[in-house]
Formats: structure tokens, C-alpha cells, sequence
């Protein structure tokens, strides 16, 4: 017991007489992320020999979750104007991303518009509705969520349990309004469907999978 309480001491001590030793290491940090960032933007240009190498989407996920506003961008065209398989592999991304960008995008499918109610299929799959997919990924992005993950066969069976996620989560949202803080915010990523139709038509997650039989 004696050990602990000296060992805390020495720790405190060393704290206070070396104050800066905390944003040394917080200074380390930052400049690793910016080397980081760097080396990620400079493969994501060269975006065929990543496509080719299969490593466009660590990177794309990546640089995202660091803000940058292009990958962003092509993220939230992907979900709201993607094709299914399109929209479906976005919708994946947004737990590695994170931030209020994904929880923000996620809630925009919790309302009951036909929209966001209705599955989707094409050539590549069958999904659910965007709004139970909103359903099992936001548990994935905020932190100390007010529901678990969404068992969407229950959700898609009793609309009853259905609504009342979806008002469950409506009403936390709102009532945590810390959660627009969180890192990555997403600002300037426009949800326009003039802007996304070039965004998308040189998207290379959207080229990957050419529109066949969408439905």
C-alpha cells in the first residue's frame, strides 16, 4: 500500500516539476498525424494504383476520418445518391469514420419518408431500408448509445418496435447536442444532387459497381 501511494506521489511530482513533458508528447502526436495525413493524400491521388491494389478504401475511410473534406464528400454522395450496392458499402464506412459526419448522415434516414423505408436491390444484392441500416450502425458510432445494434429482422417483422427506435433515437439525438462536437464534423460536405452526380461519376467506389438492373 505504501509503494502505491509513493509511487502516485513520484508521479505527481514529476508532473508538476516537468509541466511540459504532457504537450511534448501531445506535440509528437499532432505531428505524426499530419506526416500521416500527408502520406495519405499523396496515394490518394494516385487513386489507380490504389483501386489496382486494393487499398483505395483504407485510404479513402482513412483520410476521412482525419476531415478531409474530399473523401467526406464522395461518402455522403455514395449514400444518398449511390446505386444499392453503392449506398451499402457507404453506409459500412461510416463506423470507421465516426464523428458527427457519420452520426449526423445516419440520422437523416431515421424519418419515415417512402425513402428511407423502402429495401433496396439490384444485380450485386438485396438490402434493407436505409432507415434500419441508420438502425444498426448508429449504435456503432456514438459513444454510450441509448439502444444495442438493430436485429432489422425484428424491425422489418413489428413495426411497433420499429417506431419505437426510431423515437427512441430521435429524442436522444437531440437531447445530446454535445455530439456535434465530435471529430470528424464533416462541415462543408454538401448533400446536392447537382454536386454529386460529377462526384459519383468519378467516384471510384461508384465505378467499381456500374448501375445494372437498379431498383
Amino acid at each position: 500500500m505504501l509503494k502505491m501511494i509513493l509511487t502516485g506521489t513520484l508521479g505527481l511530482f514529476c508532473l508538476f516539476l516537468y509541466p511540459g513533458s504532457q504537450t511534448n508528447a501531445q506535440g509528437q502526436s499532432d505531428v505524426a498525424d499530419k506526416q500521416k495525413i500527408q502520406a495519405l493524400r499523396k496515394d490518394f491521388k494516385d487513386t489507380k494504383r490504389i483501386v489496382q491494389s486494393g487499398q483505395f478504401d483504407e485510404v479513402h475511410t482513412s483520410l476521412a476520418r482525419f476531415g478531409e473534406r474530399e473523401p467526406l464528400q464522395q461518402i455522403l454522395c455514395e449514400l444518398d445518391f449511390g446505386t444499392p450496392v453503392v449506398q451499402s458499402t457507404a453506409f459500412a464506412k461510416l463506423p470507421r469514420v465516426g464523428g458527427w459526419f457519420s452520426i449526423a448522415a445516419l440520422s437523416e434516414f431515421l424519418a419515415d419518408t417512402p425513402q428511407n423505408m423502402k429495401g433496396r436491390s439490384d444485380a450485386y444484392g438485396v438490402y434493407v431500408s436505409p432507415q434500419i441500416m441508420a438502425l444498426k450502425i448508429l449504435p456503432q458510432v456514438v459513444p454510450n448509445p441509448p439502444l444495442g445494434v438493430a436485429n432489422a429482422v425484428r424491425l422489418m417483422t413489428y413495426d411497433d418496435e420499429r417506431e419505437q427506435a426510431v423515437r427512441t433515437w430521435a429524442r436522444w439525438l437531440e437531447a445530446n447536442g454535445s455530439l456535434r462536437t465530435l471529430q470528424p464534423v464533416g462541415a462543408g460536405s454538401v448533400p446536392s444532387e447537382n454536386v454529386c452526380r460529377d462526384v459519383l461519376k468519378h467516384d471510384p467506389a461508384s465505378r467499381a459497381y456500374p448501375p445494372i438492373n437498379s431498383k
